[in-house]
């Protein structure tokens, strides 16, 4: 019927689709002001996008850094002394000279490790805000190539919360820009591994509900602060694949709507979209059981 969104006319299709995607547009933009007053974790550069998160210099105050231990590997130094995920390094100690090595980065324990390979060395991590020091010896250079599980046999990453004061709002629109431009190379890249191929980076590269929870989930030991930034980040990511060309989801609907009025030039009825939207309802349906399955052997098994 008229009253139907499959009645209506092209130009209240569009501005129902444009409400839509605005308002995650729009609570993404809100979350990422009120992380930047706060504290906002800072999430980029990582991976293949080297890009630095967007930030005034002259308003950003850092006011948490660690080099948190993001995976263990069994049978490394780290793995047999009982280094943890989610362990703050602090330092490395020379238990051959006592010298002590502040580990400021990741970058900075890739280098400390290259530098005392092969020796004896105390890695003093906090865990739960009580000190914990490991006494091991770091693998050497063939060991680590032999075994690949590095030097030390962990891998970290920088955890990083910088806050702003007056230019919050203005972190708050660049961010939502940024983040959705860095979500569509994301999909891009996914959509490219399909495309050659590789099915395992490319399933890789998505995750469903259950991961959704399970992110949620360790998000929530890290603090307030993540929990909103990952809340933020999904907001855009449903902005940006509501927009998508796919008829069961709004954008494909105003493409379909546009293919017929615009290149075709004939009516779409409401049985033909409804019967295109079904069908292409049901393929959205099995890639998303699929992506839970996907998701249950990574989570869950």
């Amino acid at each position: 019927g008229e009253d139907s969104y499959g009645g209506k006319s092209l130009w209240v299709k569009t501005k129902i689709i444009l409400a839509g995607v605005g308002v995650n547009f729009l609570i993404a933009a809100v979350l990422f002001t009120i992380l930047s007053w706060i504290g906002i974790p800072k999430l980029l550069p990582a991976g293949s996008f080297d890009e630095e998160q967007f930030a005034l210099a002259s308003d950003t105050e850092i006011v948490e850094d660690k080099t948190l231990v993001s995976f263990v590997f069994e049978d490394s130094p780290a793995g047999v002394a009982g280094i943890e995920v989610g362990d703050e390094i602090v330092s490395l100690t020379d238990q051959g000279t006592g010298r002590v090595h502040p580990v400021d980065d990741g970058d900075r324990l890739w280098e400390l490790t290259s530098e005392l390979a092969g020796k004896r060395v105390g890695v003093l991590t906090l865990r739960d805000s009580e000190e914990r020091l490991y006494n091991l010896v770091l693998q050497t250079e063939a060991q680590a190539e032999a075994t690949d599980t590095g030097r030390l046999g962990v891998s970290t990453s920088d955890f990083v919360i910088q806050r702003h004061t007056w230019s919050a709002p203005i972190n708050g629109i660049v961010l939502t820009a940024q983040y959705t431009k860095v979500t569509l190379q994301g999909l891009g890249q996914a959509i490219g591994y399909l495309l050659v191929g590789d099915t395992g980076t490319a399933k890789d590269s998505v995750t469903g509900p259950i991961g959704v929870f399970f992110v949620l989930q360790a998000g929530a030991e890290y603090g307030l602060s993540w929990v909103l930034m990952i809340i933020a980040l999904l907001s855009l990511a449903l902005a940006i694949i509501n927009s998508l060309p796919i008829p069961a989801l709004d954008g494909g609907r105003l493409a379909l709507t546009l293919l017929f009025r615009k290149v075709l030039r004939r009516p779409l009825t409401k049985r033909i979209e409804d019967r295109i939207v079904g069908f292409s309802m049901v393929g959205l349906l099995a890639l998303m059981v699929l992506v839970a399955a996907v998701d249950i052997e990574r989570f869950l098994l």
